[in-house]
């Protein structure tokens, strides 16, 4: 068996995501990508795991890690996804992405400023990037829309369980104008720890992420340092001081992140 061959990890798609990426990165770290059977079984799997089985119908649209589209950025992160299943338009891979994360019970602020922020690039024709949750993900797709920049999706659960489900019309709207990924297999249903593995394919696609506002534990701080591990640009965005939400966000500018009030504050640092 041949990892290096797409029709090898069509018949991998039952492992779990994370053990996929696991694999990948070890035969690409030792460059042995092909294996007997009886030797993958003894090197990555327990005794009772099936080695192949039938992958979903749903499931065959798919970005291997060796395709000349699959996101360059993301090759370089650890744990990459040897396989990304998508909705919608390749193309805009092609482009430069920024990230927004932020809170899923955003304040009136925080929304304001994500719009005010992404009409600021409309100009720069990037991708907006974020994860399709409540708050400022929602706001940060639905602004990127209005003013024409096309926007991905990052999921952290299979494209038949969209989470949440309030937010089903704007997958569909993603999927038929823009771009959705997810590493999970189509009926994988969301979990809790999928957002943090998640979180690093937002930062890792993406040449920089703008945190709006962000708890001093929250998973936009995860998504924050995930990018500065990563090696990309970190933006923060100031709040009020008494302002819970806005303490995570004035951590990273203690840290290092770039403090930012307008869009060419990120323009003249991705550009």
């Amino acid at each position: 068996m041949d990892l290096q061959r797409r029709e090898t990890w069509q018949k991998l798609l039952h492992l779990p995501a994370r053990k996929r990426a696991e694999i990948w990165q070890i035969v690409c770290k030792e460059e042995v990508f092909c294996y007997t059977e009886n030797m993958f079984k003894r090197r990555f799997l327990q005794p009772t795991d099936n080695l192949f089985s039938e992958a979903d119908k749903e499931d065959q649209t798919f970005l291997f890690y060796l395709d000349d589209d699959y996101p360059a950025l993301l090759r370089e992160i650890p744990y990459a996804p040897p396989v990304l299943f998508y909705r919608g338009n390749r193309s805009v891979l092609s482009k430069k992405t920024i990230s927004f994360v932020g809170p899923r019970y955003a304040s009136d602020y925080g929304r304001e400023a994500t719009h005010f922020l992404i009409r600021g690039l409309r100009q720069t024709n990037w991708a907006i990037v974020s994860g399709l949750a409540k708050g400022i993900d929602t706001s940060a797709h639905q602004a990127a829309s209005q003013v024409g920049l096309m926007t991905i999706a990052i999921l952290g659960a299979g494209f038949g369980h969209i989470y949440p489900a309030e937010n089903r019309p704007l997958f569909q709207e993603i999927a038929e104008s823009g771009l959705a990924l997810t590493e999970y297999t189509f009926h994988t249903r969301p979990r809790k720890w999928h957002f943090p593995d998640r979180n690093r394919l937002i930062s890792g696609i993406s040449k920089g992420t703008v945190v709006v506002a962000a708890r001093e534990q929250s998973g936009s701080l995860i998504t924050a340092y995930s990018a500065l591990e990563q090696n990309r640009e970190v933006f923060a965005v100031p709040g009020r001081i008494f302002d819970q939400e806005e303490r995570g966000c004035h951590r990273l500018i203690q840290e290092g992140a770039k403090l930012i009030f307008n869009s060419a504050h990120i323009i003249e640092e991705i550009d």
